[in-house]
């Protein structure tokens, strides 16, 4: 057990547990007892069903591989609360110094980082490492299908989704992580945008929508209005108002128009 005089807490708390917003737990080794693992979670069940997927899983990290050894022997780590936090305490912080109080006392965790989310210490290796297992399991059709079946299931509940739609709106509340959100999205979307494949499907769908669009008689050849609209540089919305307004593809098309067929224009658009 994690010692309360080093945490200044005790080790268990179990009172207002209905003002929490989520629970500080640890995994221990039913071989010998041993705190293996510290995490944080809403739902102390549902976090246990999610250990138990890693231990099926063929994942490398270390707590997966410790829950699998105990898998192979008939085991099951045993889950239990270390510290409720309630709401207004930052339950990141409260993570971080459980792990850190536990590393310092000589728990061999199979924590990955230092907790809070704690992916702003990974190495530049253990990141290649993960990018690179998400790119081969993503490769796999079956794991694909799995995914796809099981986000499935779970937005077929309502109370899954009413609880992922305010969880999102919590996260887009807050103006630093809707900063940095936007700022990723922005960066990703550069990236994206100037990828080889990126631009030969942009091309591609311009063309299937060229293929689709209206055709109009103009200089000899069937065009589009877009196509129309780069060769007169004229807008596209005022081509179409002008066919729209029954003007000749003649005029509707020219770069000028006579005053009178501007106010006819005009008095269509307004309804007269």
């Amino acid at each position: 057990m994690i010692p309360s005089v080093a945490c200044g807490l005790p080790s268990r708390v179990h009172s207002y547990t209905e003002k929490m917003q989520a629970i500080i737990y640890t995994l221990r080794d039913p071989r010998d007892g041993t705190v293996r693992y510290i995490g944080k979670a809403k739902n102390l069940a549902d976090r246990m069903r999610s250990h138990q997927r890693e231990a099926a899983s063929a994942a490398k990290y270390h707590k997966a591989r410790w829950l699998r050894t105990l898998g192979a022997a008939g085991l099951a780590p045993t889950i239990d609360p270390l510290f409720y936090v309630p709401h207004g305490m930052n339950w990141q912080d409260a993570e971080r110094f459980f792990i850190a109080s536990a590393r310092a006392f000589g728990f061999s965790l199979t924590n990955g980082t230092s907790g809070g989310e704690g992916w702003h210490d990974l190495s530049p290796e253990s990141i290649a490492r993960m990018r690179e297992a998400q790119r081969i399991a993503l490769a796999n059709p079956e794991f694909r299908a799995r995914q796809s079946e099981m986000m499935r299931s779970k937005y077929a509940d309502p109370a899954y989704r009413a609880r992922a739609r305010e969880a999102q709106r919590l996260k887009w509340a807050k103006p630093d992580v809707r900063a940095k959100l936007m700022a990723t999205f922005h960066a990703s979307a550069i990236v994206a945008h100037a990828r080889p494949e990126t631009k030969a499907r942009r091309v591609h769908v311009n063309d299937k929508n060229i293929a689709n669009a209206r055709k109009f008689l103009f200089q000899g050849k069937q065009l589009s209005i877009r196509q129309i609209s780069e060769i007169t540089g004229l807008e596209i919305g005022t081509l179409w108002h002008r066919v729209k307004a029954g003007w000749t593809l003649e005029e509707a098309f020219g770069l000028a128009a006579t005053n009178w067929r501007r106010r006819q224009h005009k008095e269509a658009l307004c309804g007269r």
